[in-house]
């Protein structure tokens, strides 16, 4: 298996209390500066548990032998271990040439651990090579040829991992539902699994389910963390997307959709954001830098939103263009209007200092850095004073 991501932060003590936003992505980062590792540059994603889980399976030794009529066959013999050439070439990132020898493995050999094995690993290539639908057929051939064996548990985690990277949602939410069904899964992998089958129901815009499945997921994280070290991202991420419920919530709710008053639009829309703000907050209590970057910008981008969306409501047709523009204007300084700018750059700036103090990147930082140069210039074009600093 090869080493967790080097790029990983180390975890940082668990937030029990309720604490501002700032103070604690300050603290998330302050926690962890003791340690700060030298991050090249790209995204920092961890990964978990799960994720990880795609080493190379080892085969018994196996030769080439060619017939005198020149049909190749392969032998389980103890010397001549063809496989281990295919391990180099895949560890040399050769996948085209590495899948040659798994493929050749797979259909001549009489040996059903081997054939599994080699079926297996050339999931791996393809995936190598972004073929993650061949890499799922590949995983789903072990699993129907031996449902209960050791490979067929991996080949059933890559399975529903590329089917995640496909967006195949549904295919991936009965995937894990029939997975979670083995027996031979720990507790922390059907967390994470149970994690994932809420997102795919996310992306299947089942939200309702999808926060049932979330909220199971979490709880059992907790439960179990009381007695067993667990991974911290994973809760993390599962708060995220929580979060990213109500911030899909939050885009649902039309400010001048005219079936339905203003006011109750408001109030519903404010509603969505303070609920993706907490849960956002829970994510990142839990210490993970990563995710705490994530939900820290998506905390901003609500803010800006907001404040774009009040703005773009249709303005009175009564109202001619002079009032039409002071309308604009006292709607810009309103007193719950006017501070979203600063609110939404103060987030932003916190992502920056959480990144500059781990020595960290994602795409989530690269955004926050662009915001804050775009609220910069809309300060500056905007008639409207500077917002105060929460």
């Amino acid at each position: 298996m090869p080493p967790r991501n080097p790029t990983a932060v180390p975890r940082c003590p668990v937030f029990r209390a309720r604490l501002s936003f700032a103070f604690v992505t300050a603290a998330v980062a302050t926690s962890c500066a003791a340690k700060k590792p030298i991050a090249p540059p790209g995204d920092q994603k961890p990964r978990t548990g799960l994720e990880k889980r795609h080493h190379v399976l080892h085969m018994d030794p196996v030769r080439f032998v060619a017939d005198p009529t020149g049909k190749v066959r392969v032998e389980e013999v103890d010397v001549g271990n063809e496989f281990a050439k295919a391990e180099k070439l895949y560890a040399a990132k050769e996948y085209r040439a590495a899948l040659k020898i798994y493929d050749a493995i797979a259909n001549e050999t009489t040996n059903v651990a081997n054939k599994l094995r080699a079926i297996y690993n050339a999931g791996l290539c393809f995936e190598g090579l972004k073929r993650c639908h061949d890499a799922v057929t590949r995983y789903a051939d072990v699993t129907r040829l031996a449902p209960k064996s050791p490979e067929s548990r991996d080949a059933d985690v890559r399975r529903v991992v590329c089917l995640k990277t496909i967006k195949r949602w549904r295919d991936a939410a009965d995937a894990i539902e029939t997975v979670l069904k083995r027996s031979d899964f720990e507790a922390a992998d059907r967390i994470e699994l149970a994690m994932w089958r809420g997102v795919a129901f996310i992306h299947l815009r089942d939200l309702d389910e999808a926060t049932r499945i979330l909220r199971r997921a979490l709880d059992k994280f907790d439960e179990h963390a009381k007695y067993e070290r667990l991974d911290k991202a994973v809760a993390a991420e599962t708060l995220f997307w929580l979060g990213e419920i109500y911030y899909r919530r939050f885009f649902a709710v039309l400010l001048d959709d005219p079936k339905t008053e203003l006011n109750t639009s408001m109030l519903d829309k404010a509603r969505a954001l303070y609920q993706a703000r907490d849960e956002y907050l829970r994510a990142i209590e839990r210490g993970d830098v990563y995710w705490s970057a994530a939900a820290a910008h998506r905390i901003a981008t609500l803010y800006e939103k907001l404040r774009e969306h009040v703005l773009a409501i249709p303005i009175p047709r009564e109202l001619n263009e002079s009032q039409a523009e002071l309308y604009v204007s006292e709607l810009a300084r309103h007193k719950i209007i006017e501070p979203l700018i600063g609110k939404a750059t103060h987030a932003h700036e916190q992502v920056l200092k959480l990144a500059e103090r781990m020595s960290f990147d994602s795409e989530h930082v690269r955004k926050s850095r662009a915001a804050i140069e775009r609220l910069k210039r809309l300060v500056l074009k905007s008639p409207v004073a500077p917002p105060v600093k929460p």
